[in-house]
């Protein structure tokens, strides 16, 4: 015979088995899919700073002029850009196999802008540059993935209020995508896994993340769902079995002490096996725990550990 401790370490350890179980198998179905899943091509296009050359301090007898070949500019703002391929599948520029919809891809700005001028700062890739009015194209061969280049461009603003900002442009890469983010003030950040694990792999730790997420919920409800099913279980024993069984006990455990009996009586769990095949009545339902409150014990555990996770997985799912 156990003590009562013991119906809480069983639930315990079964639990958590069955919950690294299954983790341990979705790891498994996670790196398949890393493996077989083909991945796709995604640029980030991150604005890093704004500078407009034009705006002087409100001083009455100060003031400034700009010109570029010849044509006054009334405001003059360069933007600093960095993209990357943040996907896991190079980006074609030319030749039979390329993967973008026209000849170039291109960065977009909005009517209240042109573009004057772009620079190449740095790049690994031998990015070209085309200013065209509203847009800026880049023409190159192959732009591998986590190959980046930064860019200084150069605009006129058509009028004083206007921010600059990228447009993005929908399906310009054959089953890629084209992100913009803009990090100048700080207000969003940039992908940061991406600087240090491949794209692929940040999918499958939201892959992860969502299915750990639902285990830990579906063990939750199932831990709430057997707290129920136990003690309707049990309540039916006592209501058919209870009567026998004690009096089972004080006649053929007579030769136990008072206190052993009653303690039987109270937890018949506690009754060997052998004593239970001569019962002849029901036997006292399985439980994985020995008292309700072990239960909700575990169950408030992994509710506690869901909701624990969940911010995590959300802000996974919105940087990413």
């Amino acid at each position: 015979m156990g003590d009562t401790k013991s119906g809480l370490m069983s639930f315990g350890s079964q639990a958590i088995l069955i919950f690294l179980a299954a983790l341990g198998t979705l790891a498994t179905i996670v790196s398949a899919w890393i493996q077989l899943v083909p991945g796709k091509p995604v640029l980030e296009a991150s604005i890093t700073s704004i500078e407009e050359f034009t705006r002087t301090p409100s001083l009455t007898e100060l003031s400034s002029q700009f010109k570029y070949k010849g044509k006054e500019i009334q405001r003059l703002i360069n933007i600093k850009l960095s993209l990357k391929n943040v996907g896991n599948k190079t980006i074609i520029g030319k030749g039979d196999k390329k993967n973008i919809i026209g000849d170039y891809l291109s960065l977009i700005f909005p009517d209240e802008f042109n573009v004057i001028e772009a620079r190449v700062i740095s790049d690994d890739l031998n990015l070209q540059l085309q200013p065209q009015n509203k847009r800026l194209n880049l023409l190159f061969t192959q732009w591998r993935a986590n190959e980046a280049a930064n860019l200084s461009v150069f605009l006129e603003g058509l009028d004083n209020v206007s921010k600059p900002r990228l447009l993005k442009k929908e399906r310009e890469i054959l089953d890629g995508d084209v992100t913009v983010v803009d990090i100048s003030e700080g207000k969003k950040t940039a992908n940061p896994l991406y600087n240090y694990i491949d794209s692929r792999y940040v999918r499958a730790l939201k892959a992860f993340g969502y299915l750990t997420l639902a285990i830990v919920f579906s063990v939750f409800l199932i831990l709430v769902f057997e707290i129920f099913h136990e003690r309707y279980k049990t309540r039916l024993w006592m209501r058919d079995s209870k009567i026998a069984f004690d009096s089972y006990v004080d006649k053929e455990l007579s030769y136990l002490e008072n206190e052993e009996k009653e303690e039987l009586k109270k937890f018949p769990k506690k009754l060997s096996e052998v004593f239970w095949e001569r019962f002849g009545e029901q036997k006292y339902p399985a439980t994985l725990s020995e008292g309700i409150k072990d239960m909700f014990a575990w169950a408030a555990f992994f509710l506690i550990l869901a909701l624990g996770c969940l911010p995590l997985f959300i802000s996974l799912h919105y940087l990413y």
